[in-house]
């Protein structure tokens, strides 16, 4: 006679097949569900504490706190039109428009949810990320397994925990990098597009993917990637032009500093008086920014150098040189340096993909360490 099978034995059953790409992307989600669960109960579980509301802002308090980034989204998902009015500078902050538009329309338009679903589209995208890149590297005939940093890199949950932009735009990068390697072109130029829309650093992608389309003397796919991408974002940086009186392209909003001319010396600049200062950043930011963008420089400049018109060539590339050029502004904290340190993890692991590089995607997985300073993320 038969024994019938439990409950939890047809889940652990399902667990052991469960493999490849989808294994990737729920081990991804089940520590990012984790991790929000854990946050918003260390904040009795308040939503409105991921966004970092400041009164300087939403309240015009000079003497008020500043909050943080993620307010500029909600202030735009509650109320796209007037929303500007509590931002630091607006031109900059609606150039990232895709972000709190989704948020809004998750919300179906409810000023009270929107806090639950800026956590939501984040979730989501960082679940694509993984998704994404795992189907990137199966294509390329590594295991998807390798794409674990691709969604569990600090960054990317720092940014989950702060209502910031980056988690959108790197998923839609790396959709479009997957649209790629399937040869279609006109959906990744249109993935390049959207993700331009959720954070203008996106914006090197698109330059990666001109400069091998040029180079490799692909002019009909040069001719998909400006129509699709260069139409949308001249139009949209004249319509901020009239509105603002600026296109918003710059390095930062309030309080920001201009890039750095020497390598890494926004990093630096914070030690200039407190060296202790300096050591604690680069004894993080060493491991996870400055050594990975020395290697990606070399990395990238010899596949150029041998004429490998590859767009991961140029995404290496150009992710380490925004390192070395960051302002002080960003490495002065650490979460915007994780941040946009994102795009140099994710065109790293995709590279080694590429080049069936066994050296390059096991470091890349050190990467994951990178969750230890969530430590640090939970309350604020």
């Amino acid at each position: 006679m038969q024994r019938n099978s439990r409950p939890w034995d047809d889940i652990a059953g399902a667990l052991r097949r469960l493999r490849g790409v989808w294994g990737v992307t729920l081990v991804t989600a089940v520590v990012c569900v984790c991790y929000v669960l854990i946050a918003l109960g260390a904040e009795e579980w308040d939503p409105m504490r991921f966004v970092l509301l400041g009164s300087y802002f939403a309240e015009g308090d000079p003497h008020g706190e500043w909050g943080y980034d993620g307010q500029y989204s909600y202030q735009i998902a509650l109320d796209p039109l007037e929303g500007w009015r509590y931002t630091d500078n607006p031109a900059y902050r609606y150039q990232r428009v895709l972000y709190p538009l989704l948020a809004r329309w998750a919300a179906l338009g409810q000023p009270g949810w929107i806090p639950c679903t800026l956590i939501l589209v984040n979730l989501v995208s960082i679940g694509l990320c993984a998704y994404a890149a795992g189907r990137i590297l199966t294509w390329y005939g590594v295991s998807a397994w390798y794409a674990l940093p691709c969604g569990l890199y600090a960054g990317l949950l720092i940014a989950l925990r702060l209502d910031t932009n980056e988690p959108l735009s790197c998923a839609l990068i790396l959709l479009g990098m997957w649209f790629y390697v399937q040869e279609r072109s006109w959906l990744g130029a249109a993935m390049l597009m959207l993700a331009v829309f959720a954070k203008e650093t996106a914006l090197l992608a698109v330059g990666a993917f001109l400069a091998a389309y040029v180079l490799g003397k692909k002019w009909r796919q040069v001719g998909r990637l400006l129509l699709v991408n260069g139409v949308p974002f001249i139009a949209y940086r004249l319509l901020l032009y009239r509105w603002f009186g600026s296109v918003g392209l710059a390095s930062g909003g309030a309080a920001t500093t201009s890039f750095s001319l020497i390598p890494f010396g926004g990093l630096m600049a914070p030690g200039s008086d407190d060296v202790n200062l300096l050591l604690g950043r680069l004894l993080i930011m060493g491991p996870l920014a400055v050594v990975p963008s020395l290697a990606a420089v070399i990395l990238g400049a010899r596949e150029l150098w041998r004429r490998r018109w590859h767009p991961l060539a140029f995404m290496l590339l150009g992710n380490a040189l925004l390192m070395i050029v960051l302002p002080y502004s960003t490495y002065r904290e650490l979460s915007g340096a994780t941040r946009l340190s994102i795009g140099l993890v994710h065109s790293m692991v995709l590279y080694g993909g590429w080049r069936r590089s066994g050296r390059v995607l096991n470091y890349s997985l050190l990467w994951i360490l990178s969750l230890a300073l969530l430590a640090f993320f939970v309350h604020i």
